[in-house]
């Protein structure tokens, strides 16, 4: 489940697996340009919550789940460019 948590912010970077030596650095300091300046001590909390591996279903291992999410969305991903390529011509 995904809910709202007052103070909370999400970094999120697409890459392509098979050039993983590319990637930059995980961020250690975040760039704080863009939040609210009178609300930046909310974001400076932390709020406890569980470990992403207690997302795993029960009787999946995490490099199953990891497969099925990447099989998932490779084809939302080649649904959406199919959708994109038949408005474009």
């Amino acid at each position: 489940m995904i809910k709202f948590v007052e103070g909370s912010s999400v970094y999120v970077r697409l890459s392509d697996a098979r050039r993983a030596e590319e990637l930059p650095a995980p961020k250690l300091k975040a760039k704080q340009d863009y939040l609210p300046k009178e609300r930046l001590d909310n974001y400076l909390n932390v709020n406890p919550s569980s470990s992403l591996s207690s997302l795993v279903p029960r009787g999946m291992t995490e490099n199953g789940l990891t497969v099925e999410l990447t099989d998932k969305f490779t084809s939302l991903a080649r649904q959406l460019l199919g959708t994109y390529q038949k408005d474009t011509s």
